[in-house]
């Protein structure tokens, strides 16, 4: 077992980016101290946090219970966290932990079980495990099979699985995936590197709880509904590698649309839009009128959503 080597040589690297969650790490940190396995380091990426973070860090560091790395960035969102971390690793593995979140104790140990299984598959970008609640109740769906190996794509559009797993990357593919950064944008959508990845690579997607997420009322997740709205060249991004034409046509389509209601957004020309694909060009041009509709029914929604929440403060109050 990997966890037995006699030169404790590091395997995992667990990113963590972070903003103004001091009051949250440590239950993070106490999970990490509590491995049965300690082949790891935690390299924690400050992202302009104005809190106690660092002092906190760096109380963490003087304990040296496990190997923590540190970095301070200006804000610039969770996806230029990751850019800046991902050029620190020296492992074989990563996998990002949200600072919010905890690890199962026997979480690392579990990775390396599966990595010792598998590492000599060619087209392998990493593995895919389950997250839980506190409660225990798992996150969205079992997948169709325990350690199937298939793609991201495939297991979200074909097999329409759902909910927030945890991902673990080889550390050399992810590098060569990296986040794209849009000026004015501090969000973009993880799935655009994971989806990218699942043209080239495969996952082995293991029935298995690893990670415990509570969805806090100031996280992204809770706040992601109308998150387009702010950060559209991201979404863009995204909606791009929908227009493949590896992807069902139903699916394309709906692409075009949203493309297109985000492009109205960002405030770019439908032609110059355009010439920045590779695939999917023409059907952006003939939908481009129903990305100004969508937008319209998007709107709405926000209204009525914010409208909603509005009068139940006031009947609180």
């Amino acid at each position: 077992m990997f966890c037995e080597k006699e030169n404790h040589e590091l395997l995992v690297t667990v990113i963590t980016p972070t903003y103004n969650r001091a009051y949250t790490l440590e239950r993070l940190y106490n999970s990490l101290k509590n491995q049965t396995c300690k082949l790891f380091e935690w390299i924690i990426v400050d992202d302009g946090s104005t809190d106690e973070t660092r002092a906190l860090v760096e109380n963490f560091s003087r304990e040296k219970a496990i190997e923590i790395r540190y970095f301070y960035k200006e804000n610039g969102g969770k996806h230029t966290a990751l850019n800046l971390a991902m050029k620190f690793v020296r492992t074989p593995l990563t996998i990002i932990v949200d600072s919010d979140d905890v690890l199962t104790s026997d979480a690392i140990e579990t990775i390396l079980k599966y990595h010792q299984k598998y590492h000599h598959l060619q087209d392998l970008c990493g593995f895919c495990f389950l997250r839980a609640y506190p409660s225990g109740k798992v996150i969205g769906d079992l997948f169709p099979k325990d350690e199937m190996i298939s793609d991201f794509i495939t297991m979200r559009l074909k097999e329409k699985i759902e909910g927030d797993k945890a991902e673990v990357f080889y550390s050399e593919i992810l590098k060569k995936f990296e986040f794209p950064v849009f000026e004015g944008e501090k969000y973009l959508p993880e799935n655009v590197v994971w989806f990218r990845m699942a043209f080239e690579y495969k996952v082995v997607f293991v029935n298995k709880v690893i990670y415990i997420t509570e969805y806090l009322p100031d996280g992204l997740t809770a706040n992601s509904k109308f998150i387009f709205m702010k950060n559209p060249q991201g979404f863009m991004a995204l909606n791009s590698i929908f227009l493949d034409k590896r992807m069902p046509l139903l699916r394309r389509i709906r692409a075009a649309i949203s493309f297109n209601t985000c492009r109205i957004i960002a405030k770019k020309s439908l032609l110059s839009s355009v010439r920045t694909l590779e695939s999917g060009k023409l059907l952006v041009l003939l939908l481009a009128p129903f990305g100004w509709l969508n937008l319209l029914r998007k709107k709405m929604q926000m209204y009525l959503y914010f409208r909603s929440k509005r009068e139940k403060r006031k009947k609180k109050h």
